[in-house]
């Protein structure tokens, strides 16, 4: 009864899906250190090896030196985004009465126009508007600063949080360097571990596709956004653009958190070349990642473009903002584990370790 069941190719796919959603959902918050160190080993570990054989130096030390390397390289990002950030906090909080202003006299000037065209009294729509808008600002000005500028004690924890989990992945990377040939030996001596092997390996081929494509893809729109902003003399256009750049990850609204807004002050202050390169810059870049997300991505892993859109919003519906990363993450396991049921069940499973021994033979 029980083989039958193993047999049947729905139930299996479907108890996959569920194997695959509880690891995701319940173990990888847990085993994050252990998974991270796995993914990094697994990709690095090539090179790791050439170089203790030209230099003599243990794989263990090696891996600290490229953690500490990897470490730098965030950091600095993490520092220049939050320095950019940093600089317009005073710019926001400065321009907020001016913002105030500039929106009423918009708002003046669009109910005068409608007055003109259609004849209509107005002053009652204006007034209410106004009121409205006066009181959002007084709320931004009164709880949404403040708040922000309080959460100090937070972004203290925050920081002993992460500093805690980076040290146990780097931990956890030293010791598994160590053990990583005779784990993989060992991994390699039945069928079944084998075939496990061969999922981890294909999957953390795709995360370092999933990233290497973010990164291009950020890169490309960013230039764009910093040259397009910084010639159209939008204020502080090139930091607007690396902004923009940034936050594009963010799927759907990507770019729009940054060039509607900045499309709308453009707006209100009379500059509508400006805003209307804001809005063209915006229709770009989400033209620009629809077109290459799925290309650089999918083509290189064997799953249609639509499937990876497909898992981004399924991801983002069962895990939140980190389902950008984990529903496609989910989607290539799914794959890989049936495509490996389907060659045990079948009689024809051939890994790629087995593959590699061929090749070096």
């Amino acid at each position: 009864m029980t083989d039958k069941i193993i047999r049947n190719k729905y139930i299996a796919l479907s108890l996959i899906v569920g194997a695959v959603y509880f690891f995701l959902k319940y173990l990888c918050p847990l085993l994050a250190p252990i998974l991270i160190a796995v993914l990094f080993l697994t990709m690095f570990y090539p090179m790791l090896d050439d170089i203790q054989k030209k230099t003599h130096i243990k794989k263990q030390f090696l891996a600290v030196i490229f953690i500490i390397f990897f470490g730098i390289l965030i950091a600095v990002a993490a520092w220049i985004l939050i320095t950019v950030i940093m600089q317009f906090f005073p710019v926001i909080a400065d321009s907020v009465d001016d913002f105030q202003v500039q929106i009423n006299i918009f708002i003046h000037e669009c109910c005068s126009g409608l007055e003109n065209i259609f004849g209509a009294d107005t002053v009652y729509i204006e007034e209410l508007v106004i009121e409205k808008i006066n009181i959002l600002v007084d709320d931004f000005q009164g709880q949404v600063l403040p708040e922000l500028l309080n959460h100090t004690w937070g972004y203290a924890q925050s920081l002993i949080s992460m500093i805690g989990f980076i040290g146990i992945t780097v931990i956890a990377t030293v010791l598994l360097a160590k053990d990583y040939d005779e784990i993989l030996d060992k991994m390699a001596v039945e069928a079944g571990s084998r075939m496990a092997l061969e999922v981890v390996v294909r999957v953390i081929l795709y995360i370092a596709t999933f990233i290497k494509a973010q990164l291009i893809i950020m890169l490309v729109i960013g230039g764009l956004a910093m040259s397009v902003l910084g010639f159209s003399g939008v204020e502080y256009g090139v930091l607007w653009g690396l902004l923009a750049g940034i936050l594009d990850v963010l799927p759907f609204i990507g770019t729009g958190i940054v060039l509607i807004p900045l499309a709308v002050w453009q707006l209100i202050q009379g500059m509508y070349l400006k805003a209307a390169a804001c809005v063209i810059l915006y229709v770009a870049c989400a033209l620009i990642r629809e077109f290459m997300e799925p290309r650089l991505i999918g083509a290189k892993v064997g799953v249609y473009p639509v499937a990876i859109l497909v898992a981004v919003y399924a991801g983002l519906q069962l895990f939140g903002l980190g389902g950008i990363f984990l529903g496609p993450i989910g989607l290539v396991m799914i794959q890989q584990v049936y495509g490996a049921y389907n060659r045990c069940i079948d009689g024809q499973h051939k890994n790629s370790y087995d593959e590699a021994e061929d090749k070096s033979s």
